[in-house]
Order: structure tokens, then sequence, then C-alpha cells
């Protein structure tokens, strides 16, 4: 099937369009992920200051306790 100048015009900026739209895909991936790491990190550096904190909490409720 033979396309008109016009047509294949047309089929060549769809084709341009879909590549943007795979490179704008991989990007948000690349994203998402770096964000998912970084919440998973801030998580863990939370729940080690929240145990450290109960510890001290803890500490200080027994040297309370003892005088």
């Amino acid at each position: 099937m033979a396309f008109t100048d016009i047509e294949q015009r047309i089929l060549d900026r769809l084709d341009i369009f879909d590549k943007k739209q795979d490179d704008l895909c991989e990007r948000v991936a690349r994203v998402e992920e770096k964000i998912t790491n970084h919440l998973e990190h801030q998580q863990q550096k939370f729940n080690k200051t929240s145990v450290i904190i109960g510890v001290m909490i803890g500490v200080v409720g027994l040297i309370t306790a003892l005088k």
C-alpha cells in the first residue's frame, strides 16, 4: 500500500511522538524508583530514631523511679 506524502509525514510525526512518549515513560519510572528508595531510607532512619528516643525515655524513667 503506497502512502501519499501527507500520510507519510503524519506517520513520521506519530513515530516521533511515540518515541518521545517512550522516553518520558522511562524517565518517570527512574524518578519513581528514586523517590521510592528515598522514602524507604527516610522510613528506616525514622524507625531507628524512634527506637533510640524510646530507649532514652525508658532510661530517664528508670533513673527517676530509682531516686
